[in-house]
């Protein structure tokens, strides 16, 4: 699968739902046509800066090789995991430190088999996300249909 992008580029983040193991994002490209991105088998998630007219520079994934810088853009490898799976304390034990750098190596592995996804959004405006999962779908959102 290797890295894709999303056609989201100035579009709009305006909802997000997290449940056990998922997240539901609400997405609003410029021209106005929404969709619904859904992280299914979700381990990890990271939001911040989320604010009101978040504005997405770059939305991409990537799953089934091993990420390089290109791929992520902005930030280091490291710092992804890092912010998604927080090692120990610098002052704690060395099985601790080597525990968490297995259990990294653990994660990486099955986005570079193709099992898990790293999904990234850098933005123009409002949040950061950084989320480690299993599937992501990206589909226009189902309109409910009038109760009789």
């Amino acid at each position: 699968m290797n890295s894709k992008a999303f056609p989201f580029h100035d579009s709009y983040l305006v909802s997000v739902s997290v449940t056990e193991h998922a997240a539901v994002f609400g997405l609003k490209q410029a021209g106005g046509d929404e969709f619904v991105m859904t992280l299914g088998g979700l381990e990890a998630l990271s939001i911040d800066g989320f604010r009101e007219g978040n504005i997405i520079l770059d939305l991409w994934m990537v799953s089934g090789k091993q990420p390089t810088s290109a791929d992520l853009q902005t930030i280091e490898l490291a710092e992804v995991m890092e912010i998604l799976f927080p090692g120990p304390h610098p002052e704690a034990a060395a099985q601790y430190h080597e525990k968490h750098a297995a259990m990294i190596e653990a994660k990486l592995e099955r986005v570079r088999n193709g099992q898990a996804a790293l999904v990234l959004m850098t933005p123009s405006y409002g949040a950061d996300l950084y989320a480690f999962c299993g599937a992501v779908d990206v589909d226009p959102p189902v309109l409910a249909l009038p109760l009789r």
